[in-house]
């Protein structure tokens, strides 16, 4: 790669970095070591596309989001996928190997997105999708073209889908309060 494409690389690396580790670390429930190596999958992802990153820092900021976004996609799928192995392992090899099921199982990871109670119920109601647009919006407060651009939709099914999401959330909320 020329000396321009590494100085691009290198400043958007700069500009970017922290927020993308901000990003991922409010979607993920493995922790800051979880959190540093999907940011750094991203930012493999970004080197090898360089090409595809739009030269706007917002518009970005926003590719890398949708970026981060999908290699989280892909580590639930492989936690779910481990969870499945070890419910298998509890169940099937366990009572074999004269272990416990407790021996085998890991203590599962705390959720620290939300930590008061009544939200916490509110939030847990909420779809995948309404807790990612809110989220999104709360954290991130990008401009609806960006938004809509990090989560694979138009601007204006992103803002309808908050929309919605807030007030799902306004009334789940009354109903834990009450």
């Amino acid at each position: 790669m020329d000396t321009q494409a590494r100085d691009r690389y290198a400043a958007l690396y700069r500009d970017t970095h922290a927020d993308v580790l901000r990003f991922v670390l409010r979607r993920s429930s493995g922790g800051l070591a979880q959190a540093e190596d999907v940011t750094a999958e991203v930012f493999l992802v970004a080197w090898r596309r360089l090409a595809d990153v739009p030269t706007d820092p917002i518009a970005a900021r926003a590719y890398l989001y949708a970026i981060a976004r999908n290699c989280l996609l892909t580590e639930q799928r492989s936690a779910s996928r481990r969870e499945s192995l070890q419910v298998r392992l509890r169940n099937d090899v366990a009572p074999d190997i004269g272990m416990s099921a407790q021996e085998i199982s890991t203590p599962g990871h705390a959720d620290a997105i939300v930590s008061s109670a009544v939200i916490r119920k509110a939030w847990d109601e909420l779809s995948a999708k309404d807790q990612e647009v809110l989220a999104l919006a709360t954290w991130e407060s990008p401009t609806s073209a960006h938004a809509g651009q990090a989560l694979g939709i138009t601007a204006a099914t992103y803002r309808m889908r908050l929309k919605r999401a807030r007030a799902k959330f306004g009334r789940a909320l009354q109903s834990k309060e009450q």
